[in-house]
C-alpha cells in the first residue's frame, strides 16, 4: 500500500455487494496513490467488473466506502465520480461515430464559441492539445466510425481525462490491440501516471500486469486474496496468486457429464481452423455422446470459435466435417445444412424474437407449410409441434399462442432449445447456455443437453463459470489470445488446471 508520505488518489474500504444470492464482492479494500499503477486481477467472476461499476457510479455498494482524493462517499453516481475527477474506461467504446474526433473529445464537456457559434478551428485545437497531453497523434477531424480500435480508444482516453483526473480505470484496455498499439496504449498510461493520477489496470495479460503496474491486487471468488509489488515479482507466483489452491468444485446443480458412447466415433472434427492471418490453427474433434467445453478468459475468442463452426463469422483457413462430410466454412445455410445448431449468449438479442408468440419461436428455422414451396404456414401442425416441445421440455407457463416475453429467463431458455433440438442437429454449439437463469432452470438444461449427448449428438460448449464447465464437461478446449493452448481430458478437467493454461507460462 502507499506511504503515508504519498498522496493517496482512491481508497477502497470494505466494499460489499450482493446480487440476490449472489455474493459479487465481499469486504474489498485497497488503496492507489497519484502517480502509481495499480493491476487489479482475477479471473472471470472474481468481482472485478462489479467493482469497476461501483467505482463509475454504476451500481450501488451494499456497504463500505470509498474515497477520492480524500473526497469520503457510501456510493457514487457517474456525475459525482467525475466530478470527484475519476475517470473509467471501459471495454466497449462510447463514441458518436458520426461525429469528429475532436467533437467526440469534447462530448460533456463545454465546446469552445465565437459570437455564440461553435468555434470549429479553436475546437480542433484544443482536441489537438489534449492529445499532445498524452503523446497521442490523432487526425482530430476525422469521424469516430473511421477509427482503428487503438485510435478509438485513444479518444476516449482523451476525452475522458481532458479535465486532470485523479483516478484513472482502464478495463481491460489492450484486449483488443496489436503489439504496436499496446505499446502506445503503455505510452498514455505512463504519462497519466507522470501527471499524478491514480491508474487502475484491469486486464488478464500478465506480461503486460508485470510490465506497467507497480502493484497487484488479487481477487478469488469476491474477496481480496493477496497483493504485491510487480517488482521481482515471477509470473508463476502471481498465477499461483489467481489460481489459489483449490481442487475440483462443481456446481452443485450440474450433473456428472454423460460418458462417450463405445465407439467413440468423430462426429465433428475441425482441423487448421484460423480466424485471422495471424492467428496460430485450432484442430480438434467432438465425438458422439461427448460434451467438449470452450474455455477461456475474456477476449480469449470462446464465442468467434463457436460463431465460425456456425458459419456466422469469416474463417481465413481450416477444414471441418460433419459426420465425414466436408463443410462449407462462412456460411450459415451450410452449417445448418450439415446438422449443426448454434444458440448464442444472448437470448434476447441472438435467438428470441420477442413480438412473435411460442409457437413461432419454437418452430423458426424448420417451419411447416402447405404446398410444394410450403408458401403457407400451417399454423395447427406447428402449434402442436410446440405444445410437443412444452411438454417434453417442462416449458413453464408456456402455451403455444402465448407471448415469450412472458416466460422466465430459464424457460425462455428452454424455448430456444426446443426451437435447437426440433431441427435434429448431429452438433449442438452452446454459447453460455445457463446464463441468466435459475438453478433450478440451469439443471434442467444440463439434463436437456446431457440427453441430445447420450442419444449420440455432439455438443462444444463455452462456459464462463469455470467451475460449472469443470462440473460438466468431458473434456476442454482452453483458448488464449484466440490461439488454441491446451486440450484437458477426464479428471484433468479442474479450475486450476483450466486456469493455469489460459495464464499460460510466458
Amino acid at each position: 500500500m502507499p506511504s503515508a508520505q504519498e498522496s493517496t488518489a482512491l481508497s477502497v474500504r470494505a466494499l460489499d455487494k450482493s446480487f440476490g444470492a449472489l455474493h459479487a464482492v465481499r469486504a474489498v479494500s485497497f488503496d492507489v496513490a497519484g502517480g502509481e499503477v495499480l493491476g487489479l486481477l482475477g479471473a472471470n467472476g472474481a468481482g472485478k467488473s462489479t467493482i469497476v461499476k461501483m467505482l463509475a457510479g454504476l451500481v450501488r455498494p451494499d456497504g463500505g466506502e470509498l474515497a477520492i482524493g480524500g473526497e469520503v462517499r457510501e456510493s457514487l453516481t457517474p456525475a459525482a465520480a467525475r466530478a470527484l475527477g475519476l475517470a473509467v474506461i471501459h471495454q466497449e467504446l462510447a463514441l458518436v461515430d458520426s461525429q469528429s474526433v475532436a467533437e467526440n473529445i469534447f462530448l460533456g464537456h463545454p465546446r469552445p464559441r465565437r459570437g455564440g457559434v461553435l468555434d470549429w478551428k479553436a475546437l480542433a485545437r484544443e482536441a489537438e492539445r489534449a492529445c499532445a497531453q498524452f503523446g497521442i497523434e490523432l487526425d482530430v477531424r476525422r469521424n469516430a466510425g473511421e477509427l482503428s480500435t487503438w485510435e478509438r480508444w485513444a479518444t476516449v482516453l482523451v476525452r475522458e481525462t481532458r479535465v486532470r483526473s485523479r483516478v484513472l480505470i482502464l478495463d481491460e484496455p489492450t484486449a483488443a490491440m496489436d503489439d504496436e498499439h499496446v505499446v502506445r496504449a503503455f505510452e498514455a498510461v505512463t504519462a497519466a501516471k507522470a501527471r499524478g493520477a491514480g491508474v487502475v489496470f484491469v486486464s488478464h495479460r500478465l506480461s503486460e500486469v508485470l510490465q506497467i503496474c507497480d502493484r497487484v491486487h488479487v481477487l478469488r471468488d469476491g474477496a481480496s486474496v493477496g497483493e504485491a509489488s510487480t517488482a521481482g515479482l515471477a509470473r508463476e507466483a502471481l498465477v499461483a496468486m489467481i489460481v489459489g489452491g483449490e481442487a475440483r468444485s462443481p456446481s452443485a446443480a450440474a450433473p456428472a457429464a454423460p460418458k462417450p458412447i463405445q465407439t467413440g466415433r468423430p462426429v465433428l472434427e475441425v482441423s487448421g481452423l484460423r480466424r485471422g492471418r495471424r492467428s496460430r490453427p485450432a484442430s480438434f474433434s467432438v465425438s458422439a455422446g461427448e460434451i467438449v467445453g470452450v474455455a477461456g478468459l475474456v477476449g480469449s475468442g470462446r464465442s468467434a470459435l463457436l460463431r465460425m463452426l456456425a458459419g456466422a463469422e469469416p474463417v481465413v483457413g481450416g477444414q471441418a466435417s460433419v459426420d465425414g462430410r466436408q463443410l462449407r466454412l462462412g456460411s450459415v445455410g451450410a452449417a445448418r445444412g450439415a446438422g449443426i445448431v448454434f444458440v448464442g449468449e444472448d437470448r434476447l438479442t441472438q435467438g428470441l424474437v420477442d413480438t412473435l408468440p411460442i409457437t413461432a419461436n419454437v418452430t423458426l428455422g424448420r417451419r411447416s407449410g402447405t404446398g410444394p414451396l410450403r408458401a403457407v404456414v400451417n399454423h395447427r401442425r406447428e402449434a402442436a409441434t410446440a405444445r410437443s416441445w412444452i411438454r417434453r421440455l417442462r416449458i413453464r407457463g408456456a402455451s403455444p399462442n402465448g407471448a415469450i416475453t412472458q416466460l422466465s429467463g430459464g424457460n425462455q431458455q428452454k424455448v430456444l432449445f426446443a426451437r435447437a433440438l426440433q431441427c435434429r442437429p448431429r452438433v449442438l454449439l452452446l454459447d453460455e447456455p445457463t446464463r441468466g437463469v435459475d438453478v433450478g432452470s440451469r439443471e434442467e438444461i444440463y439434463s436437456i443437453i446431457a440427453g441430445f449427448a447420450q442419444e449420440g449428438g455432439a455438443v462444444l460448449t463455452a462456459m464462463s463459470d469455470l467451475d460449472e464447465l469443470a462440473g460438466f464437461v468431458n473434456s476442454a478446449l482452453v483458448l488464449r489470445d484466440g490461439a488454441l493452448v491446451d486440450v484437458l481430458e477426464g479428471e484433468a478437467v479442474t479450475r486450476s488446471r483450466i486456469l493455469e493454461a489460459c495464464y499460460g507460462h510466458a
